[in-house]
């Protein structure tokens, strides 16, 4: 939870909605982890 509420969202809520249905969809586990969120765009893409 902290590394996407520190995440510098730059395509504002709509840009969270899409990684958050990314990881609930690509996520084999029932808890999304920490280790899942690189799916996370970095600055510059």
């Amino acid at each position: 939870m902290v590394t996407l509420v520190n995440y510098d969202w730059l395509g504002n809520v709509r840009e969270l909605k899409n990684i958050i249905e990314r990881l609930a969809i690509l996520t084999p586990a029932e808890q999304i982890l920490l280790e899942d969120i690189p799916l996370l765009p970095t600055k510059g893409n």
